[in-house]
């Protein structure tokens, strides 16, 4: 019994230390939203008047969706200040990841810049329960990304401080 218990420990103290030294290093990250794939299935562009960004566009259930993607936090931010969407637009900003390495040993993990812009109307739909916040993410997630690449609970987050302004 004793020996069993202490093969326990050992299996999980090895699968700790080995978890833990992995999970500071990614090797070879590529950003979902960067891929040839995303881009085709979800009609992206590159903007006319940011040419670091992607617009890419669905619409889904009478809404038109813009997801603007970009490296530039800066440009994704001005993006979001200067344009507003029309009454049936949801515009979704998600800062992509560089396409590289990664030792979080050595430098911070980043921070992923995510922002939504809606109309009046449809911020008065979602308070309504017209329209739920939910179908929103279910775009994002099942739409352009899967649930695998994307984090709708984040998104979420951002989804409902937008519907509150």
């Amino acid at each position: 019994m004793r020996k069993r218990i202490l093969f326990i420990l050992f299996i999980l103290f090895t699968t700790k230390v080995l978890y833990s030294q992995q999970s500071n290093i990614v090797k070879n990250y590529i950003d979902p939203s960067s891929t040839i794939n995303f881009k085709e299935k979800n009609n992206c562009i590159v903007s006319k008047d940011f040419p670091n960004t992607l617009v890419c566009h669905k619409k889904v259930d009478d809404i038109s969706y813009k997801v603007f993607l970009s490296l530039s936090l800066d440009t994704l931010k001005k993006i979001n200040e200067n344009i507003k969407p029309n009454d049936n637009e949801i515009y979704y900003f998600f800062q992509q990841m560089e396409n590289r390495d990664y030792d979080f040993d050595k430098e911070e993990r980043p921070k992923r810049f995510m922002a939504f812009s809606i109309p009046d109307k449809l911020r008065k739909e979602f308070k309504q329960k017209k329209v739920y916040d939910l179908n929103v993410i279910e775009v994002l997630e099942h739409k352009f990304w899967n649930v695998n690449d994307f984090s709708g609970m984040t998104a979420f987050k951002y989804l409902e401080e937008e519907i509150a302004k």
